[in-house]
């Protein structure tokens, strides 16, 4: 799992002041556009627009036209000092359901995308089997219930890192075949699809061990000793995936000057050979 994703988990400052803001800017859309507020407004307006257009002099008409408008504005701030934390519950809860709803896209069309590559399936597959995992991860289960929310949190939240580092893995693993494809020699593909190779294998561990950590969380037994033990192992080897993970980073990072260079390598064998 756009899960991302680790990056400073979402560079944390600025991604919470950034989701702060997009709350708070939805919650006042969602008071300033209820019916509740918007129907007095704008029935309160009416009236006085009609009376100013007519030339209408009528107190009571006035009195009603303000009343209402004041009763819109005040049911806003009534609504935003008593149902604002409700409110804000629910927005989250929306923003949520967008973002898993476009990185569902996203992982889709990415695994529509694999399914042209012909020289190694395992891509696909590793895909289909991390969402599988991250679902499962997701859903929780009795192990969820029985740790506390901060340890959940803690275990769900390295998942997600592993996941998303696994999917950009798998964009880079398809980002070179595609340019092994663009090569005219054999010569100049075979170390473009071994690096593609060794970044599935990578992905394939990773794979593997969420499946183990998964087992292991599933298994778990709090209540004793050797389950405090058993979760204590399983956060070490999630610390120690991730650290992996940050390698293989590290290493496509470094790849990227070095297909840089891949093509004007190619074009210069052909011409060495002929000379």
């Amino acid at each position: 799992m756009k899960a991302g994703r680790p990056e400073s988990i979402y560079s944390a400052a600025s991604r919470g002041a950034q989701l702060e803001a997009e709350i708070k800017k939805r919650v006042l859309w969602q008071l300033l556009s209820s019916p509740l507020t918007v129907g007095p407004v704008l029935a309160g307006a009416t009236v006085l627009a009609a009376m100013w257009t007519f030339g209408l002099r009528s107190g009571v008409a006035a009195f009603g036209g303000i009343a209402a408008i004041l009763g819109g504005i005040g049911v806003f701030f009534t609504r935003l000092f008593l149902s604002s934390e409700a409110l804000v519950r629910k927005t989250l809860a929306q923003m949520q359901k967008e973002a898993r709803d476009q990185h569902e896209k996203e992982l889709d069309a990415l695994e529509k995308e694999l399914r042209a590559t012909a020289d190694d399936r395992r891509d696909e597959t590793c895909l289909r089997d991390l969402r599988a995992l991250m679902k499962a991860f997701e859903e929780g289960g009795q192990w969820s219930e029985t740790l506390n929310p901060r340890l959940t949190f803690d275990i769900l939240g390295g998942v997600g890192q592993l996941f998303d580092s696994c999917v950009r893995s798998l964009r880079k693993a398809l980002e070179l075949w595609r340019t092994a494809k663009r090569m005219s020699t054999r010569e100049a593909r075979a170390p473009i699809l071994e690096q593609r190779k060794r970044i599935i294998d990578d992905v394939q561990k990773s794979v593997t061990q969420l499946g183990h950590l998964l087992a292991g969380v599933q298994s778990l037994d709090t209540s004793s000793a050797a389950g405090d033990s058993e979760l204590a192992r399983i956060r070490a080897e999630l610390d120690q995936s991730l650290e992996v993970a940050r390698r293989v980073e590290q290493r496509m990072k470094s790849l990227d000057s070095e297909l840089g260079m891949a093509p004007l390598r190619a074009g210069r064998e052909p011409a060495e050979k002929d000379s």
